[in-house]
């Protein structure tokens, strides 16, 4: 039963980070697009001066490293969700239907739990029958 348990609580673990993870990489990849567009709004502006500044051409210099670095994660985000998305299929997971997927796996976790912890009382009272009953059969042998 332990084994239910730990397979159940590995695939809500799976389930959470994939969401959490998908979460992430639209924000990286809004970041990569909000990085690209100032790119381009600075060349265009650049291209209608006849002589840019220093200033303007740091400005430029910035915003193309900031959308190289916010590539790289978007990219980096879009990997470990496909390394994700690839370990839950390869766990009988499908990554489109996970609302339902966490509700049976909640309520499979819940039922196993309520399960070991009946297991557990049961385990425990028969431990205290076991006792009582070597404490009786002691009192019968000194008799």
């Amino acid at each position: 039963m332990s084994t239910k348990i730990t397979q159940a609580e590995q695939g809500l673990s799976r389930i959470d980070g994939f969401r959490k993870l998908k979460t992430d990489t639209v924000q990286a990849e809004s970041a990569w697009t909000s990085a690209q567009t100032r790119v381009a709004a600075l060349a265009r502006e650049i291209k209608e001066t006849d002589k840019p500044t220093k200033e303007m051409s740091r400005n430029m210099a910035a915003a193309k490293r900031e959308a190289a670095a916010a590539k790289t994660n978007f990219n980096r985000q879009s990997q470990s969700l496909q390394a994700l998305r690839n370990d839950m299929v390869a766990a009988g997971q499908s990554t489109r239907v996970l609302a339902s997927q966490n509700r049976e796996l909640s309520t499979t976790y819940d039922r196993l739990m309520a399960q070991q912890t009946r297991l557990n009382l049961l385990s425990d009272q028969r431990d205290a029958n076991l006792a009582r009953r070597g404490e009786l059969q002691g009192k019968l042998m000194g008799l």
